[in-house]
């Protein structure tokens, strides 16, 4: 098995690494993606109630700056992928990222104008662009090419169990120092110091726990034999890694942004604590499902639950346009965390399958940057649809584009597992 269990300094870690069936570096870096998302979601639902609410900015900014933040990420994405495949290194661009994201919260908690938010935004996305593909290929690297899946329906499952946290602890916080009345300034800048702690003890487990060495296995180890220019590189990614990314881009455009959901949600929730609360069971099933998807896409292949993971997209989206009820539009945002523990779980382990070895970067990067690239102007076209026509025009066309992408990938010849793969 790739890294080994052994590799850990402490009987804890070795026993988590071999209760979950993975290596050691699966589970560290799944920590570290919790303590992240601990930090991150103590913030997200929060960002636009304090734009709008304490730094007195127009509604219209709230999209600026949430597209802006996106956008920083999306060319990012290739770039350092490549880098970490050309260089044969993953953990400075790992750590790296992960401390520019740790740094934004206490930007962020002392932004007076919303310019200074923008830039706390953007400063913690251009983290998350850093460090998506160096990590993502680190996992699979260090994971043998059977188990895949389960690196990585770990990985996710520590991800969005952090999400969960996070969210819930961001309520109770802003229930704490605010209580019924309206949040202040001063009841957000808490928050968001509070959510600088976990963001910087995941950077310190980071530093102190995590070596490059663990990132390769032996004979497996990463040669750093890929093209050294970023085009020759993308150009050279093997025809199945670039008809998959043809699938993801279709599908980026109809999986618009996950704020378009919670919207939906809080038509019928009669109010933002039990919205947040139907984000939080979002995330719950989310995680629940990450785990055994993952195991599944190991024994049944890849490639189904992929499949799997853009049918449940087109029924959520479907359910999300009629929804009539509370007890409804819940069911189908709980159907949409169904499809977010199947599709993370199985799209990075089929991508680490079908590329070479010393190509995953750059792959698993141009993967990131077309999702996010795709996305923006996506979510531009739910958006009118909805103004004009209502939400469920807009969740109608994000079925339709998932229902083509479905088409377009079971049309595909399947992809064989790379020989260099492993």
């Amino acid at each position: 098995m790739g890294s080994s269990t052994s590799d850990l300094p402490g009987e804890r870690g070795q026993g988590v690494a071999r209760a979950f069936g993975v290596p050691r570096v699966v589970v560290l870096l799944g920590v570290v993606s919790l303590l992240n998302d601990l930090s991150g979601e103590m913030i997200t639902p929060l960002i636009p109630l304090f734009l709008v609410g304490a730094l007195a900015a127009p509604v219209a900014v709230v999209g600026l700056v949430e597209g802006a933040a996106d956008s920083t990420t999306a060319l990012l994405k290739v770039w350092v992928g490549h880098r970490s495949d050309a260089l044969s290194k993953r953990k400075p661009y790992i750590v790296g990222g992960y401390g520019l994201s740790a740094a934004a919260k206490p930007l962020l908690a002392l932004s007076t104008v919303w310019p200074l938010a923008l830039a706390a935004r953007v400063v913690d996305r251009a983290g998350q662009g850093i460090r998506g593909a160096p990590r993502d290929a680190a996992i699979a690297d260090a994971t043998p090419p059977e188990i895949l899946g389960r690196a990585f329906g770990v990985h996710r499952a520590f991800d969005t169990a952090g999400a969960i946290g996070g969210a819930v602890l961001a309520l109770a916080l802003i229930a704490l120092f605010a209580g019924a009345a309206a949040a202040t300034y001063g009841d957000f800048q808490k928050v968001f110091l509070v959510a600088s702690i976990p963001g910087a003890l995941s950077v310190a487990l980071l530093v102190f726990g995590l070596r490059e060495a663990q990132l390769h296995d032996g004979s497996r180890r990463a040669s750093g034999s890929a093209p050294k220019g970023l085009v020759a590189a993308v150009r050279s990614l093997p025809a199945p890694v670039r008809r998959f990314l043809a699938v993801s881009g279709l599908f980026a455009f109809g999986n618009f942004t996950l704020g378009l959901f919670v919207l939906r949600v809080a038509e019928f929730a009669g109010g933002t604590a039990v919205a947040l609360l139907s984000y939080i069971g979002f995330n719950v099933v989310a995680t629940v499902v990450s785990f055994p998807a993952g195991v599944l896409a190991d024994s049944r292949g890849r490639r189904p639950l992929v499949a799997a993971g853009l049918l449940l997209f087109v029924g959520a989206a479907v359910a999300f346009a009629f929804v009539s009820s509370f007890v409804e539009a819940l069911l189908a945002f709980l159907l949409y965390g169904a499809f977010a523990g199947v599709w993370e779980a199985s799209y990075r382990a089929y991508m680490s399958e079908i590329c070479p070895r010393d190509l995953r970067g750059t792959a698993l990067g141009a993967q990131g940057t077309v999702l996010a690239v795709l996305t923006l102007p996506g979510s531009a076209v739910a958006g009118v649809l909805w103004t004009a026509f209502g939400p469920q025009a807009a969740f109608l066309f994000g079925a339709a584009v998932g229902a083509g992408a479905l088409l377009l990938f079971v049309g595909l010849r399947p992809a064989k597992v790379n020989a260099a793969a492993g």
